[in-house]
């Protein structure tokens, strides 16, 4: 509850917030409708309101139905049969892991057995209520009158009175069917299994910055190797998980507001967005990292580039996938420049960073908002880039590109270190994951004048 309550995104598409709005307010309206029924059921016989509750569906999840249908009703777009069965279909190239069903099989089960809990609860607190009630000797019709107002009374604190939890976890449900359904549309792009495995040498790209920001510019993204030492990794990743605990006992404790310490980020479950001041470790890592990449960093957004960001995602196994998304809206130049470096080997399980490339365009972001047809053609042709980095190496890329974090299927955490520096100038740019203390501090200038350690 306490991670739903806290979902936002920096820059989440009008697309994406679209279909989480009707999403939720279709399991609203469904929601209410089943416990007016079971009421009035109820009213008639126990035994039937028990029957309908346990026969009750359970939300559905993009696996469960065809794509078509839930994404054309929520753009309010009509879509032709032969259209409806084209994205009906599969992906060809998704086929269930090694081991058993996918990973989504037994989430559903799950997710199954939690909503018939909730009903059979649900459903015993009616029949508990109506049955004392007419014990009493109440008229059949008032007493379900009675526990139908009971009803909408808890209804209505959920809605209004609890902070806005209830809100926030139903949009948090909804948020994660539409990563869900993005992801198996992705399950049939391509693949830059080469380009997601190797990278630039950090030293060549420190002794000639240009041949990246091409791939940078053209791409929206260019992986570099090696820019931080395995020494340098394992301290910072050792530094992080201490400060993670620290910091999450903080806010257990009331002695700091969640957002002091941390930034938002989307499927906020098993992840976190850590905020890190600029102190050692994170310092000397800083630096070595800017002893490679500064050169590019300079190309993309200029010397005069504000150090934006200066943060740690930490990925626990269950971590659930995220939708897609860009940091920032489409403008004509690149805004933020933002660099993730592995604190640890990254393989498929650890859910690494997806990328589309060549998003960071306005066609792109245009057919990504209108959602529909054209945003189902951009996820299922667009080529797709994993992050599966070794420890100290880095994926640079433009905050325009749409890409997400995956789903941790492993037993192991997985740790990016990354920071981001903005544009002199830039418009639109929501506020970035930084500490007070360091905001509006440095530039990439006056960092490489410093010459932290």
């Amino acid at each position: 509850r306490r991670d739903a309550s806290r979902l936002s995104c920096r820059a989440a598409s009008p697309t994406t917030r679209r279909l989480a709005t009707r999403m939720m307010t279709r399991m609203t309206i469904a929601s209410a409708s089943r416990a007016a029924l079971i009421v009035l059921l109820s009213s008639a016989t126990p035994a039937t309101s028990l029957l309908f509750s346990l026969r009750s569906d359970v939300p559905l999840r993009p696996h469960s139905r065809p794509v078509a249908s839930s994404l054309a009703p929520a753009c309010g777009c009509s879509i032709t049969s032969s259209q409806r069965a084209a994205l009906s279909e599969p992906p060809k190239h998704f086929a269930p892991r090694r081991g058993g069903c996918p990973s989504c099989c037994a989430s559903e089960r799950d997710e199954t057995f939690e909503a018939l809990g909730i009903a059979g609860g649900l459903t015993a607190a009616v029949v508990v209520a109506y049955a004392g009630l007419t014990s009493l000797g109440l008229d059949d019709a008032v007493a379900g009158n009675l526990v139908l107002v009971g009803l909408a009374a808890v209804g209505a604190y959920l809605f209004f009175f609890d902070g806005g939890t209830t809100q926030a976890a139903l949009q948090a449900v909804a948020v994660q069917e539409v990563a869900d359904g993005e992801g198996a549309m992705m399950e049939a792009a391509p693949f830059e299994e080469d380009a997601s495995r190797v990278g630039m040498p950090a030293v060549t790209v420190a002794a000639d910055a240009s041949i990246a920001a091409a791939a940078f510019a053209k791409d929206g993204l260019v992986r570099i190797d090696g820019v931080i030492d395995a020494a340098a990794c394992t301290e910072l990743r050792e530094y992080v998980s201490t400060r993670l605990e620290e910091s999450l006992a903080k806010v257990r404790a009331g002695e700091a507001k969640e957002d002091s310490l941390f930034g938002g980020v989307l499927s906020r479950t098993n992840r976190y967005d850590l905020l890190l001041p600029l102190e050692p470790p994170v310092s000397g890592a800083l630096s070595q990292a800017l002893g490679s990449l500064s050169g590019v960093v300079r190309e993309c957004v200029g010397a005069d580039a504000e150090l934006f960001e200066l943060a740690a995602l930490v990925s626990d196994p269950n971590a659930p996938r995220q939708p897609v998304h860009p940091d920032t809206p489409f403008s004509d130049a690149t805004a933020v420049s933002t660099a993730f470096i592995a604190l640890q080997d990254i393989d498929e399980t650890m859910g690494p960073t997806f990328f589309l490339s060549s998003t960071h365009t306005k066609a792109a972001h245009e057919a990504f908002n209108e959602g529909n047809l054209r945003k189902t053609t951009l996820l299922r042709a667009t080529p797709r880039r994993l992050g599966l980095l070794k420890q100290g190496d880095v994926s640079l890329f433009d905050s325009r590109l749409l890409h997400g974090g995956g789903a941790n299927e492993s037993p192991r955490r997985r740790v990016l270190f990354y920071f981001s520096f903005k544009a002199s100038g830039a418009r639109r740019v929501p506020p970035g994951s930084m500490l007070r203390s360091v905001r509006g501090k440095h530039t990439l200038q006056t960092l490489e004048e410093q010459k932290l350690r």
